[in-house]
C-alpha cells in the first residue's frame, strides 16, 4: 500500500510540474522542458491518459500539430469512457491541422484565427475545401467532449469556430452562447462574447452584437478586438450621417481630383494607320482605363473633403468603410450604387446587404 501511494504521489508531482511549465509562463524554454518531462514520464507509464493530454497541449503550443494529434489519440486509447479532455485535445489538434499550409511549417492557431488581429475575416476564415473534412472531424471531437460534460467553455467555443468555418452560422451562435455561460478565465469568456458578437454581425443583428462586445469588455476591459468592433458599430458609421447632397458632392470632388491626376499620365503614341488592334481614330490620346489608375488606395481625398467641411474625418472613414468604400475611387464606384440615396436634404440609410463583407 505504501509503495502504491508513493507511486501515485510521484506521478501527481510530475504532472503538476508539467502543468506549471505549460501555464505559468508558456515560454519556449518551459514548453520544451514540459515536453521532455512528459516524454520521460510516459516512457515509464505509457497508459497515462492525463499525461498524454498534457503532452498534446505542449506539442500544439510549439506548433507540432501532427505529434499533438498522435498524443491526443494515445490519450483517447487509455482514457476512461467519460473523460472529456482527450476529445477536446484531439479536436484542437485536428483544427490546427485543418489550417496547416500544405508545403510550409505548421500555422499557429492563434495567428490564423485571432479575432483581435483580424476581426471578422479571421474568425470566419474558411479553409480550403480539402481541409473541411478535418474541420468536420474536429467538430465531432468537440461535440464528444461536450457530451461528456467538459467543465470549461473551450469545447463550445471551438465547436462554434468549426461551425462558422462550415457555414452553419446559427449553430455557431448557439455554441458561443453556451460557451459564455460556462466556466472560463476572463480572457476566455471575453473571446466567447467577442465571437458571439462577430456572428451576430454576420446575421445582421447589430444591436445584439454591440451588447455582446460590451459584455466582452466587462470580462476584459482592455480587450482591443471588442473595443474596436464596438467602435465599428457606432451609429454614425452604421446608420449613415451624411445628407444625400453631401455624398453626391463628395463623389464629384473625388472624380475631379482623380481625373486631374489622370491628365498628367503618359499619353499613348499616335496609332499607325492600319495597325492591327488599333482602336478609335488615329492620334487619339488616352490617360488610363478608369479612376482606379489614379487612386492611391487610401481614403485621402474624402478625409480632406471632410476636414474642409468641419466633419470628423475618422467618422466619415468608418461610414465609407462600412459601405464598402475602402479607398477614394471606390467611394465613386461603389457608394452611390450601394446606398439608397434619399431625396435632396434627406438622410442616407444603409443599402440592402448590410455591411460590406
Amino acid at each position: 500500500m505504501i509503495k502504491k501511494f508513493e507511486h501515485k504521489s510521484k506521478r501527481e508531482q510530475t504532472l503538476s510540474r508539467a502543468w506549471s511549465l505549460l501555464h505559468d509562463s508558456g515560454s519556449d524554454a518551459d514548453l520544451a522542458a514540459a515536453i521532455q518531462l512528459l516524454a520521460r514520464h510516459l516512457a515509464a507509464r505509457p497508459r497515462d491518459a492525463e499525461g498524454f493530454c498534457l503532452l498534446s497541449e505542449a506539442l500544439l503550443a510549439r506548433g507540432r500539430a501532427d505529434q499533438a494529434h498522435e498524443a491526443a489519440l494515445e490519450a483517447l486509447k487509455w482514457a476512461r469512457p467519460d473523460d472529456a479532455e482527450p476529445y477536446f485535445r484531439a479536436g484542437l489538434s485536428l483544427f490546427e491541422l485543418a489550417g496547416k499550409p500544405d508545403e510550409e511549417g505548421p500555422a499557429s492557431l492563434s495567428r490564423r484565427l485571432d479575432p483581435v488581429l483580424h476581426f471578422l475575416e479571421a474568425a470566419l476564415e474558411i479553409p480550403p475545401a480539402r481541409h473541411l473534412e478535418l474541420i468536420e472531424e474536429a467538430l465531432a471531437m468537440f461535440q464528444d467532449a461536450i457530451e461528456r460534460r467538459h467543465p470549461s467553455c473551450g469545447p463550445h467555443f471551438w465547436a462554434g469556430l468549426c461551425l462558422l468555418n462550415l457555414g452553419r452560422t446559427l449553430e455557431a451562435l448557439r455554441a458561443f452562447e453556451q460557451a459564455s455561460a460556462l466556466e472560463g478565465t476572463p480572457a476566455a469568456l471575453a473571446e466567447a462574447w467577442l465571437l458571439m458578437g462577430l456572428t451576430l454581425e454576420e446575421l445582421g443583428r447589430f444591436k445584439e452584437a454591440g451588447e455582446a462586445y460590451r459584455i466582452a469588455l466587462a470580462h476584459a476591459p482592455d480587450h482591443p478586438g471588442a473595443r474596436l468592433r464596438l467602435e465599428w458599430l457606432d451609429p454614425g458609421a452604421r446608420e449613415g450621417f451624411l445628407e444625400a447632397s453631401a455624398v453626391r458632392d463628395l463623389c464629384r470632388r473625388i472624380e475631379r481630383e482623380l481625373e486631374e491626376k489622370l491628365e498628367s499620365c503618359p499619353k499613348l503614341p499616335p496609332a499607325e494607320e492600319g495597325d492591327a488592334g488599333a482602336e478609335g481614330p488615329a492620334g487619339e490620346e488616352e490617360c488610363g482605363p478608369d479612376l482606379p489608375e489614379a487612386c492611391s488606395g487610401k481614403i485621402e481625398i474624402a478625409r480632406a473633403w471632410a476636414s474642409e467641411r468641419g466633419l470628423d474625418p475618422a467618422k466619415l472613414e468608418r461610414f465609407l468603410l462600412y459601405h464598402g468604400a475602402v479607398c477614394d475611387c471606390e467611394v465613386v464606384l461603389n457608394l452611390e450604387a450601394r446606398l439608397n440615396l434619399a431625396p435632396e436634404g434627406g438622410l442616407i440609410e444603409p443599402g440592402p446587404g448590410g455591411p460590406a463583407g
